[in-house]
């Protein structure tokens, strides 16, 4: 247990540096996720009105 704690303490700059990253890439996939769900959503709307104002 002791080693654990150790290793812990020793790297925790590196630690925190790769959970930051691993945050960051997950907070830019949801936040691109998202905006690409609103986007084809939006076409899918155009693409309806498109059909019932031009039959």
């Amino acid at each position: 247990m002791d080693e654990i704690k150790k290793f812990f303490i020793d790297n925790s700059v590196q630690i925190r540096t790769l959970i930051s990253v691993a945050f960051g890439g997950l907070v830019t996939y949801i936040s691109t996720s998202a905006a690409e769900n609103r986007k084809n959503k939006h076409m899918a709307q155009s693409e309806k009105m498109t059909q019932i104002l031009i039959p």
